[in-house]
C-alpha cells in the first residue's frame, strides 16, 4: 500500500501559511457569492481562528524581550 501524505502540514510555519491561504480562499469564495453553502458567519469564524492562531504562533517565533538584572 502506498504511503499517503497528510493534507494539513505538521510543521507550524507551514501550517501557518496553509491556514492563511485556506482562510483567504474560503473568505473570497463566500464573500463573492460563489459558495452559498457555507454561511458567512462560519467563514468569519474561520478568519477569527486564523487570526488567533497566527498571533499565538507569532509569539513563538519572535525573539524574547531583553531581560535586565540589576
Amino acid at each position: 500500500m502506498a504511503h499517503t501524505q497528510d493534507f494539513i502540514p505538521s510543521r507550524d510555519a507551514e501550517f501557518d501559511d496553509w491556514l492563511a491561504n485556506l482562510t483567504s480562499y474560503v473568505e473570497a469564495k463566500v464573500s463573492g457569492g460563489a459558495w452559498t453553502h457555507i454561511p458567512a458567519d462560519k467563514a468569519a469564524a474561520l478568519k477569527q481562528r486564523n487570526s488567533e492562531w497566527h498571533a499565538a504562533y507569532g509569539k513563538t517565533i519572535a525573539p524574547p524581550p531583553p531581560t535586565h538584572f540589576g
